[in-house]
């Protein structure tokens, strides 16, 4: 998600997904809003950003082995593209899968690296990653996610009240130290942690190497002693997910750093609880590097 600063002096055209834009949003006369629906081919929403002959584009959030999207490679020679990626070893090392979708989805990348213009992040050690590890120079910009602006509903707790600790995200081991978080907890007992509430936002993945049933049960049993814990068996609709991250204290993210074989989160990989921080304007904590 974007925010467009109107200064009125350039034309600034927005793709989106239908729906993906709230109603109330007002915009300059010097914005224009293309809408994608799935009544309409995947094509002709690609034309429409052709046929504009753009100066510069911004793709947010694109896999470069997307074969739908592969097209805008070929937009236009003077049209420089930028895109905003979260995996630097998956642009600029990929893995090369000798099969024939393999070999096409590597080749695609190849094109992509060699049509870009520029890159965004939202961490400044990325950047370093790709200059001094990968020793590849791309411009690169330092783009902070979107802030929050339904101030109406952002209710802060009273000191008085108890302190909303949120972890967001699937429960998956690879991706945060839950068993460490656990085990941290149980040093504790629950009269001691009764003014915090741990709020564990997310949804079991049941997998091998995500263990996900094993932490599920393990909060299971945490809230069944009376720690004061949220858990949840599924995901909750996102109006309902969005009320609880606007009232919450501190997002907190146990990130297991070397999770991934070959990554390393906030190094080669982002992750989604700093773009959780700045939308929501809230305070949060995360493992130093």
């Amino acid at each position: 998600r974007v925010k467009i600063f109107d200064n009125g002096c350039n034309e600034i055209f927005v793709f989106v997904e239908k729906g993906f834009l709230n109603e109330k949003y007002l915009f300059s006369e010097n914005v224009h809003i293309y809408e994608y629906s799935n009544n309409k081919s995947i094509m002709f929403f690609l034309w429409n950003i052709k046929k504009q002959n753009l100066d510069y584009l911004l793709i947010t959030t694109l896999l470069p082995s997307d074969l739908l999207l592969s097209p805008l490679i070929l937009i236009s020679n003077r049209t420089k593209i930028i895109v905003n990626i979260h995996n630097a070893n998956r642009w600029f090392k990929p893995q090369l899968n000798y099969t024939p979708k393999g070999m096409l989805k590597y080749f695609i990348i190849y094109l992509w690296k060699k049509s870009l213009y520029g890159i965004t992040v939202s961490n400044e050690n990325m950047i370093k990653y790709l200059q001094r590890n990968l020793k590849y120079q791309i411009n690169s910009y330092l783009l902070p996610f979107s802030i929050y602006e339904e101030k109406e509903v952002l209710l802060r707790k009273e000191s008085n009240e108890n302190l909303k600790v949120t972890i967001p995200g699937i429960y998956s081991q690879r991706r945060r130290d839950y068993f460490g978080l656990i085990e941290a907890l149980k040093k504790f007992s629950p009269d001691e942690v009764s003014m915090i509430i741990f709020n564990f936002l997310g949804s079991k993945k049941d997998t091998y190497e995500d263990l996900g049933l094993g932490i599920y049960e393990s909060l299971y049993e945490l809230k069944s002693l009376n720690y004061n814990i949220e858990i949840y068996d599924g995901f909750i609709p996102e109006d309902e997910y969005e009320l609880e991250l606007i009232s919450t204290n501190i997002i907190f993210c146990p990130v297991n750093i070397s999770g991934y074989p070959g990554e390393v989160y906030g190094l080669t990989k982002d992750t989604a609880s700093t773009a959780m921080m700045i939308k929501y304007s809230i305070p949060g904590l995360l493992p130093n590097l």
